[in-house]
């Protein structure tokens, strides 16, 4: 008996040992990717960005702010860290190691709006942060999903049905093209309105969007520990909300306002923070410029970038030559 038990220890010892190795050799293959899913984290952890200007948020700030545009205006480095399906929880995943591996930015404009201040339910998209789990990021992975001991533990588990990754993964020791099809960062959307808005009054019937299921009062301690962190980490800070389509608007009102209250409070208690609000522009009142109520088509984003630029130059008075 105790012979088998020694087997069957060493035996265990073996398969581990070989799912661990496994495991570092499909990590190690995604963290060469340059797909648009994690061409940015590597460049994160590689410390290649060092923008100047420094974009962060949710899929708002992926789709509407154009980095070629900033750099012409501004004539600043700049780099497009939007992130779709995250909120200002979540985005600690990103800002943290950004600060840590890269250089100082000088400005960072942080998009800021309602649904940015909700709890992350789920990892959107869970494998981009699968060559990363580190440390460091253990205690904030695990609190968005109970499945990130056991995935950190168990050599392989966190690939259980991420087949594409794994193939992914396998590609980058062969296939050295770079295959990112984003501007430094920046993911346009070439798309015209799509229509899911009128799905979506249908949907409510008549109603407008409610907001019982959030705190905001403990979101906002969220975004002022984020707040804290991006201005111990860069000169100026911009708060900017993005344009909404006004029909979306009407559906907020319950806390469209106080939302931009609160924003604006905290933008006030510090001369080098700033709130720029472009739900009042007239880009809000067509279409023509959103693929839906919430995003900025390619149209839209150009039109919007040029107008960002444009007030961050009077607010810091750059002379741009």
């Amino acid at each position: 008996m105790k012979v088998f038990i020694i087997k069957l220890i060493k035996i265990s010892v073996v398969f581990y040992s070989i799912l661990w190795v496994m495991q570092f050799v499909i990590d190690t293959g995604l963290k060469r990717s340059t797909d648009d899913v994690l061409d940015s984290w590597n460049k994160i952890y590689k410390g290649e960005i060092n923008a100047e200007l420094l974009f962060l948020g949710t899929s708002r700030t992926l789709k509407h702010y154009d980095t070629v545009i900033f750099e012409k205006t501004l004539k600043m480095s700049s780099y497009n860290l939007g992130t779709n399906g995250t909120h200002f929880d979540s985005q600690f995943l990103t800002q943290v190691p950004y600060f840590e591996y890269n250089e100082r930015p000088k400005i960072i404009v942080q998009n800021v709006d309602i649904t940015a201040l909700f709890s992350t339910d789920e990892l959107y998209l869970k494998e981009q942060y699968f060559p990363y789990y580190n440390f460091e990021n253990y205690k904030l992975l695990s609190s968005f999903d109970e499945n990130i001991t056991m995935e950190y533990v168990l050599p392989m588990y966190k690939y259980r049905g991420y087949l594409e990754a794994i193939s992914s993964s396998l590609k980058s020791y062969f296939v050295s093209e770079d295959t990112s099809e984003n501007i430094k960062g920046y993911i346009p959307k070439d798309e015209n309105w799509n229509n899911t808005f009128e799905q979506r009054l249908k949907d409510l019937n008549g109603k407008k969007f409610r907001y019982s299921h959030v705190n905001f009062e403990e979101r906002f301690e969220i975004f002022n520990l984020l707040v804290k962190d991006l201005m111990a980490n860069s000169d100026k800070v911009f708060l900017v909300w993005a344009p909404e389509y006004i029909g979306r608007q009407i559906l907020e009102e319950e806390k469209l306002m106080d939302v931009k209250k609160q924003y604006i409070r905290a933008a006030d208690k510090d001369p080098n923070l700033f709130f720029l609000d472009f739900t009042n522009d007239t880009i809000c009142n067509s279409t023509t410029f959103f693929y839906d109520s919430y995003h900025l088509n390619k149209a839209g984003a150009k039109l919007f970038s040029h107008q960002v630029s444009d007030s961050i130059q009077k607010h810091l008075n750059l002379d741009i030559r």
